[in-house]
């Protein structure tokens, strides 16, 4: 199997980044491993041949078994310093960023005050697949309420997760997300009256906590979006996710979100993204929606799933320069920092400790990724979009 050779610390030497010297760990490899560099350049390859060897050798970032958490990064052990090569400045992780939603006037922090705290005054059920109800509050905005449910018992704080992880990576098109309890009565009060028959299978199929109440997520109801059809037209995405230049400049930000949306979902072991309904966007259909994360963080993610998702991310080639640095900065300690801004984390943790391993196992699987893309096309040809 091909592997990333000191060359393919690329993407953190294109954005400065610490804590990516892993790649420097595949160099130490056996003399019977072919280096990228000499696999690209073997003057003895037909043109087709050196095609190949690259892709396979990007596409075997996917299949490397990554280091294991505890593991100090190589040019950490030792206390030896990283390969001149990386000339990485030191950064922390990021911070989230003070932003509106891509949809909404106001400021996220805003968004999530008025979700927890407004008053319901009707609840109304929405969902297909699962228990959802479409929220409405005393306020200027309504949320949809996922409660813990007996076919999604994880499935609202999934919700929460992800959009906590996803501010992390400067996404501004993950709905708003924040843990609330209501109490059997007050949600049994308020049903729409459409739905007053159904009360006993909401109530067995509710799961209630000692004090009758339920745990659920509410997430902002985004008043505006369509449906993309994202299923009907693969081949045409698929082709501007492999090469930027074939993409008109009034479609660049969609497939930005498209390409964002992908890498987002491989981290976060989310599977669920084409089974209908999932990738929705503006009616202008200018910018993408990335919405319902409730089978996201399975841990493990059976090995089938978990194909699938990388399945759709190998269709990706081309990335935003701002996610690409967040996502190499990120680390656990950031993610839980991140958490613990939701009330509910502070009783019973969003992520386990097992969940949060195999995001940070993902996420240096992505990294590798996309430096071995880096190292065989150039950043400028990768990190095509802002």
């Amino acid at each position: 199997m091909l592997r990333l050779n000191t060359s393919s610390v690329g993407l953190c030497a294109a954005l400065g980044i610490l804590g990516c010297q892993e790649h420097q760990a595949q160099s130490s490899r056996s003399e019977t491993e072919t280096p990228l560099h000499e696999a690209t350049a073997n003057p003895t390859n037909a043109a087709g041949a050196s095609t190949h060897r690259e892709a396979s050798a990007v596409d075997a970032q996917l299949a490397t078994p990554r280091p294991p958490i505890g593991r100090p990064p190589v040019g950490e052990q030792n206390n030896t310093s990283p390969s001149p090569r990386t000339s990485p400045s030191p950064r922390t992780s990021p911070s989230p960023r003070a932003t509106t939603f891509v949809d909404a006037t106001l400021p996220q922090d805003q968004i999530l005050k008025k979700l927890r705290n407004a008053a319901p005054t009707q609840f109304k059920p929405v969902g297909t697949s699962s228990v959802v109800f479409r929220m409405r509050l005393e306020a200027d905005i309504m949320a949809a309420f996922k409660p813990q449910s007996r076919k999604h018992s994880k499935g609202w704080s999934a919700e929460i997760a992800a959009y906590r992880v996803a501010r992390l990576l400067g996404m501004d098109n993950v709905p708003p997300a924040v843990s609330r309890q209501i109490p059997q009565a007050e949600l049994r009060r308020k049903l729409h009256r459409e739905f007053r028959d159904a009360w006993p299978e909401i109530r067995d199929w509710t799961i209630w906590d000692p004090t009758n109440q339920v745990h659920g997520a509410a997430i902002y109801w985004i008043p505006r979006m369509r449906e993309l059809g994202l299923e009907r037209r693969v081949s045409e995405w698929s082709a501007w996710l492999r090469d930027a230049q074939s993409v008109p400049e009034s479609r660049r930000a969609f497939v930005r979100d498209l390409s964002s949306m992908l890498a987002f979902d491989y981290l976060i072991g989310n599977f669920d993204r084409f089974s209908g309904g999932n990738a929705q966007g503006l009616p202008s259909g200018e910018r993408l929606f990335v919405r319902d994360h409730n089978v996201a963080f399975v841990t493990p993610l059976p090995p089938g799933l978990e194909q699938r998702a990388r399945r759709h991310l190998k269709r990706v080639r081309v990335f935003s320069a701002d996610f690409a640095h967040r996502l190499a900065g990120l680390t656990p300690e950031a993610i839980q920092a991140e958490l613990a801004g939701d009330p509910a984390h502070r009783g019973n943790p969003l992520l386990t400790e097992a969940q949060l391993d195999a995001v940070m196992d993902r996420q240096r699987t992505l990294v590798s990724y996309i430096a071995a893309l880096i190292d065989e096309r150039g950043s400028s040809e990768v990190l095509v979009f802002p």
